[in-house]
């Protein structure tokens, strides 16, 4: 697929540096974690991949703000509190 012009396929579950090296050797175009991983998300910095790194808490938010990433993904199931699910944090300004 790499070849391919029309087509962007990325990997997911992305687990540590090994994955996802090997991921972008086999032409992944961009990666998603099931949790933010600093090493992961800077690695994918480093080699120009877009990444997007799972969050589940506030904290997991701020810190792939501080390195630079607008974009995260939220699973509500990961973090079950009252009041998460499609509340304001999770939409709006926060980038995630």
């Amino acid at each position: 697929m790499a070849g391919r012009s029309d087509v962007l396929v990325g990997v997911g579950t992305v687990l540590d540096i090994n994955q996802l090296d090997q991921a972008v050797a086999a032409g992944a175009g961009f990666v998603v974690t099931p949790g933010f991983h600093a090493p992961v998300v800077e690695r994918c910095l480093e080699l120009g991949v877009p990444v997007l790194p799972g969050v589940a808490t506030p904290g997991d938010v701020m810190a792939a703000r501080t390195l630079g990433l607008d974009t995260s993904a939220y699973d509500a199931s990961a973090y079950p509190q009252p009041g998460w699910a499609g509340s304001a944090p999770t939409r709006g300004d926060s980038g995630c």
